[in-house]
């Protein structure tokens, strides 16, 4: 494919040169975009299939909290231990 200036009146000035750029590279940038290989995700606006109690919720929550912050608890509570270390 031939390369063509759009605007061939401004080919001389810098100005015409990195607006001839930009273009190019945006319509470089935004041709992968057009011809996607990943399906688009099939989003519907539905209420939930199950409802979710508040035992259930407060149990996920519990469950996470202690994942994520008991490490890094254990880890700071014995903090002195791992300084000493050789």
């Amino acid at each position: 494919q031939q390369l063509t200036n759009p605007h061939p009146h401004r080919e001389n000035t810098t100005e015409g040169v990195i607006m001839w750029m930009w273009s190019r590279s945006v319509s470089l940038l935004r041709a992968p975009l057009r011809h996607s290989l990943i399906p688009r995700a099939q989003i519907s606006v539905k209420p939930a299939k199950h409802d979710i109690s508040v035992g259930e919720t407060c149990f996920v929550m519990a469950v996470m909290f202690a994942t994520i912050l008991g490490p890094s608890g254990w880890v700071l509570a014995n903090l002195e231990n791992y300084k000493k270390r050789p």
